[in-house]
């Protein structure tokens, strides 16, 4: 049917680039707004739920956006790219073909087995779970929105998760929403105390290794346990039919390896 045909090529457009319209968007990396008249670009999220389907643009400063790039980028991949300045198109290029070298180096490096085949995220199979499972975050998303900011923040509490500084409720129902569908974050695996975040289609700690050195650990598949639900929620509409679980979140991508800090 055309309806899925559309839905396959918004979702293998994951990236958006354009000239800010005003200062009021802020960025989702930084949390900082991002100035009007300057390069702004979107990792573009499909929401389904029931007979709804809609983009969700993650906007990003240009160097927010760049310094979180692990996986091999072309500027095709890019929506209105080519709309840009000669000079900002450029610059945005060069960065992308240099992380491109280093991750293609690096591949070239892990040794000479066979290449297992990997199957990857854009299957028909993954992408469907992929999009059932944008449907259940939207809808305890929609569903936690009636919630006071009071209530949100105790559930985030009683479950230890920690958003970012300066964050607002859309950071806070993002964080229960994924408590529900996949179970609570636990600690960093490597640092054993830095919350894990989700920034793209990654989890990063934002804990200290020591007073000095910020943890660099990340992953896809994070270590994960059932939502707590305190007693005094558990008659609340939202909750009363749910039982707390986990389950593994998938990303529009090829899965990702951890990756730790390297040892001097």
């Amino acid at each position: 049917m055309p309806k899925d045909n559309n839905i396959v090529d918004l979702f293998m457009l994951r990236f958006k680039a354009e000239y800010a319209k005003s200062g009021r968007m802020k960025c989702r990396g930084c949390g900082q707004e991002i100035d009007q008249g300057t390069v702004r670009i979107a990792i573009i999220e499909r929401v389904t739920c029931n007979y709804f389907s809609a983009n969700d643009y993650k906007w990003h400063h240009e160097l927010c956006f760049l310094k979180k790039i692990r996986v091999i980028i072309t500027p095709d991949k890019i929506r209105d790219f080519s709309t840009l300045k000669d000079e900002d198109q450029k610059r945005i290029k060069d960065y992308l073909d240099e992380v491109a070298a280093i991750l293609s180096k690096k591949r070239k490096s892990s040794g000479n087995k066979p290449a297992k085949k990997i199957k990857t995220e854009t299957s028909t199979e993954a992408k469907n779970t992929f999009l059932q499972q944008n449907e259940l975050l939207h809808k305890y998303r929609k569903a936690l929105s009636g919630l006071s900011e009071r209530d949100m923040e105790k559930l985030l509490e009683v479950n230890s998760q920690k958003i970012p500084h300066q964050s607002g409720s859309y950071e806070r129902l993002d964080s229960l929403a994924e408590c529900m569908a996949f179970g609570k974050l636990e600690p960093c695996e490597e640092c054993k105390q830095g919350q894990l975040v989700l920034l793209t289609n990654t989890y990063k700690c934002t804990g200290n290794l020591t007073e000095s050195t910020k943890c660099t650990y990340e992953t896809q598949s994070p270590k994960r346990s059932p939502m707590i639900i305190p007693a005094e929620f558990e008659k609340n509409p939202i909750f009363k039919n749910f039982t707390p679980k986990t389950d593994v979140r998938l990303f529009g991508d090829v899965p990702k390896v951890d990756v730790k800090p390297e040892t001097k």
